[in-house]
């Protein structure tokens, strides 16, 4: 070590001037000589050897002095830097060194413990829409709400980016995971951007999954990517079968590029119907990956990879043309008229380019753009912020109209719906199906539904799956309605034929 063989050498010094006061001694007591005499080219100068001696002493004890300073100064500087190798330098909590270093540690000691792996849902959108300053102010928020809540025992670390892991002895981990969660439901305040996050956990058991804190991470990573790509889910516990799942997903994500060349993303469409009349008022387009070999692959086995990088805007690139396309062939047709809604990601919604290619094929295929309904998730909503307010305000400049989807599934809050310019809200599943056990969400969803009518939304509710859920519905007033009990997902073909038997229908009754 540096602070080793700094005060080897300091202490080498000491111990040959040492040597030399010690050679001189001898040689004084042994000649009897009481001076010493040095010519110098000009003059002569008379020391006595006892001078010499002094001088020897007071040069021991500064070279001593000096080596126990090089020590200090040496000794506090490894210090320093054996701290910094362990610490995160933009947190201040453990990176990954520190994190492992401490963590085998704890093992030792423990006969059971829990690793949890914490990775944000957001943290790539943050930094690519408010940079990386505002990504490093966050992570800097949230490591500290981590250190605010956890107990001493626990160790935490940053293993990179956005990753978090802790590691915590304790009898059942159920009630840590809940309090991680809520900790990420406040929103962060960073450079006057009010920023949402949510985490995905995933946990791993020691002795269990693993007796080394790499097995452990490695099984909690697993889990952890498992609740990422399952949005339903925020915290997955580590078992067997999600290595052959990782393995399935990994090869997904390689094969989405080639799968773009190739064409085999397509469209499917699912009605929205009028509650009151029975009409269908439009349909929502729904993307689906025709896998050579695995078949049918749904949205959220492949979104959540493709988000993950660039992929994500060719494949919203291709939904939109396909959509809009579809529409415009349904109106040659001749076909009832109805308006199409569909879903954009974060990346795509925020990507600079997103409103002008939207306008083009618009424009190219002579559609009318209040036809276009354009789904955002509640997940992605920054109400506050000015970005999300201009993205919507230059969609609905355009004609456009603006749908909250999953209202109710993540940060559901009425700041959104009073602050944000939309034109639809579109109610989760969870809200409508939960009223028949659960009074206070049936409470919640009819008070959702009046505040968006007295504001001028239409509300939307999907996931609508028997008779029960529809006439809730109609006595709360709700105007459209989405889901299995009217129609699963249907080929653009199948949804000419829905529309064109209403349009019989329709005549039927005017003869």
């Amino acid at each position: 070590m540096q602070w080793w063989r700094n005060m080897t050498r300091a202490w080498k010094h000491f111990l040959l001037l040492s040597l030399a006061s010690v050679v001189l001694m001898v040689v004084y007591k042994s000649t009897g000589a009481e001076t010493l005499w040095v010519d110098s080219l000009r003059h002569s100068t008379r020391f006595q050897f006892d001078d010499i001696l002094v001088a020897l002493f007071v040069l021991l004890v500064a070279s001593s002095t000096f080596a126990a300073m090089r020590w200090r100064e040496s000794s506090k500087a490894n210090r320093l830097l054996e701290h910094q190798t362990v610490q995160d330098s933009l947190t201040g909590v453990l990176n990954r060194r520190g994190f492992f270093s401490k963590a085998e540690r704890m093992l030792n000691d423990s006969e059971k413990a829990y690793l949890v792996f914490i990775d944000s849902n957001r943290f790539k959108f943050v930094n690519d829409t408010y940079g990386h300053a505002t990504g490093n102010q966050l992570l800097i928020q949230m490591a500290q709400r981590l250190m605010n809540i956890l107990p001493e025992n626990a160790c935490l670390g940053r293993l990179g980016g956005d990753e978090f892991a802790v590691l915590i002895g304790i009898e059942e981990p159920n009630g840590l995971t809940k309090q991680l969660q809520d900790l990420f439901e406040k929103p962060f305040i960073v450079n006057q951007h009010t920023i949402h996050m949510t985490v995905s956990l995933g946990v791993s058991v020691y002795p269990c999954h693993g007796e080394t804190v790499p097995e452990l991470l490695q099984a909690s990573d697993l889990a952890m990517y498992e609740a990422k790509r399952k949005n339903s889910q925020k915290v997955r516990f580590y078992d067997n079968s999600l290595g052959e799942n990782l393995q399935t997903c990994m090869s997904l994500q390689g094969e989405i590029h080639e799968a773009l060349i190739n064409n085999e993303f397509f469209m499917v469409y699912q009605p929205i119907i009028h509650l009151s009349t029975g009409a269908v008022f439009g349909c929502e387009g729904l993307v689906r990956w025709n896998h050579p070999v695995h078949g049918v692959v749904y949205p959220a086995s492949f979104i959540p990879l493709a988000e993950e990088s660039s992929s994500i805007l060719s494949i919203g690139k291709t939904v939109i043309r396909q959509v809009l396309e579809q529409k415009r062939e349904w109106e040659i047709q001749g076909l009832p008229h109805t308006k199409v809604s569909i879903n954009v990601s974060a990346v795509q919604f925020f990507n600079t380019g997103f409103i002008g290619d939207l306008e083009q094929v618009i424009a190219e295929h002579g559609l009318n753009a209040q036809d276009i309904i354009i789904e955002i998730t509640e997940r992605i909503l920054m109400p506050d912020d000015k970005i999300t307010i201009d993205q919507i305000a230059r969609l609905r400049e355009m004609g456009c109209l603006v749908s909250i989807d999953d209202f109710g599934a993540g940060f559901s809050s009425i700041h959104y719906l009073t602050s944000i310019e939309a034109d639809i809200v579109k109610l989760d599943q969870t809200l409508v199906r939960s009223h028949e056990s659960d009074s206070r969400r049936r409470t919640i969803c009819h008070s959702v539904i009046q505040l968006a009518h007295e504001l001028g939304l239409t509300v939307v509710a999907e996931g609508i799956e028997n008779p029960e859920e529809v006439e809730f519905l109609r006595q709360l007033g709700c105007d459209y309605v989405q889901g299995y009990f009217f129609g699963y997902p249907m080929s653009s073909t199948a949804f000419s034929t829905m529309l064109l038997s209403q349009q019989e229908s329709a005549m039927t009754e005017i003869r």
